[in-house]
């Protein structure tokens, strides 16, 4: 998979390993994917 910012992978590797929720302002740099979220997404 690529990511438009390489160092954001160790954090998708870790949320999707513990099938977590991966809480970022960057939304656009990760895949689209449901345990991706922004903030104000998690406030609802």
């Amino acid at each position: 998979m690529k990511f438009v910012d390489e160092s954001d992978k160790k954090f998708y590797e870790v949320a999707k390993t513990m099938n977590c929720k991966l809480i970022t302002g960057n939304k656009k740099h990760f895949p689209d994917e449901e345990n991706i979220i922004q903030p104000n997404e998690l406030i609802k």
